[in-house]
């Protein structure tokens, strides 16, 4: 850990509410909370925290814990001692979830808490290196918003028990992904993937969170919501159309913010920041 690594993006800085900090989702990266912050009250300031590991000379980090502690310093540094609303989409839900709790815990006014399609709060499998691999190249590309049947006909042509290199090797030489995806790239972005797989499958929610918290599901998704449901005392369970991915985009993306901005709302009201 290096003394110089400040893990908190500013998105959107001044503004008279609550600070936004948005939790980064399995990849590490930040950048994806850009397309919100013109849909949110101009009032409103955002951050997004970067994963250790992620175009930074951290280690990675294989615990929510771990990733709480890590942004917890960086939040009192940059909140200034005020109340701070909290958001997170896929594994970066649970890392804000978790988060919530501990600033709670500490005295902390969290007025939002709002996950965005998020694993069902574990304890989850672990999928080997073979498979976090192609997990990972699937992720890439839809998250590049790159067509994903060629990547998944790719994938489906290397043998299951492929270890790590030999599944990235087939993928670059199949030739479905960007010229920039080498085999270096591949490699530096998996290891803080890899890691993030492993802490959500150790993460082990304990007690109930007391605030209310606004949960956002992707119809064609996953998310499950009777998880969520059992650890927190009040839940907005809302749904748009799309995938874990195509929620980042167009129509959806705008039903998103609205819901975010709803949540928002609501919690400036009730706790008066």
């Amino acid at each position: 850990m290096t003394d110089s690594f400040d893990p908190v993006l500013p998105l959107r800085e001044g503004g008279s509410r609550a600070p936004l900090f948005c939790a980064p989702p399995i990849s590490g990266s930040p950048h994806g909370y850009r397309p919100l912050v013109p849909l949110l009250h101009p009032e409103q300031p955002v951050y997004a925290l970067e994963a250790p590991g992620f175009d930074n000379e951290e280690s990675p980090l294989d615990s929510v814990p771990a990733h709480s502690e890590r942004y917890l310093a960086a939040l009192h540094r940059h909140r200034g001692g005020r109340p701070v609303a909290l958001l997170g989409w896929s594994m970066g839900a649970v890392v804000a979830y978790d988060l919530a709790c501990r600033l709670i815990a500490a005295g902390a006014v969290v007025p939002s808490l709002i996950l965005v399609d998020p694993p069902a709060p574990g304890p989850l499998t672990v999928p080997a290196r073979g498979t976090a691999a192609r997990l990972l190249v699937q992720d890439l590309v839809a998250l590049g918003g790159g067509p994903r049947e060629p990547v998944r006909d790719a994938l489906a042509q290397i043998p299951e028990d492929a270890d790590v290199d030999d599944v990235f090797a087939a993928v670059i030489r199949s030739g479905v992904l960007p010229p920039e995806c080498d085999a270096e790239f591949l490699h530096a972005r998996y290891g803080p993937f890899d890691a993030h797989l492993r802490a959500l499958g150790s993460y082990r929610p304990t007690g109930s969170y007391p605030g209310p918290v606004t949960l956002i599901r992707a119809t064609e998704s996953s998310a499950e919501a009777d998880r969520w449901r059992a650890i927190v005392n009040s839940l907005d369970d809302c749904t748009i159309k799309g995938d874990h991915y195509t929620i980042w985009h167009g129509l959806a993306l705008a039903a998103m913010g609205a819901l975010i901005q709803r949540g928002l709302d609501d919690g400036q009201q009730v706790n008066g920041t």
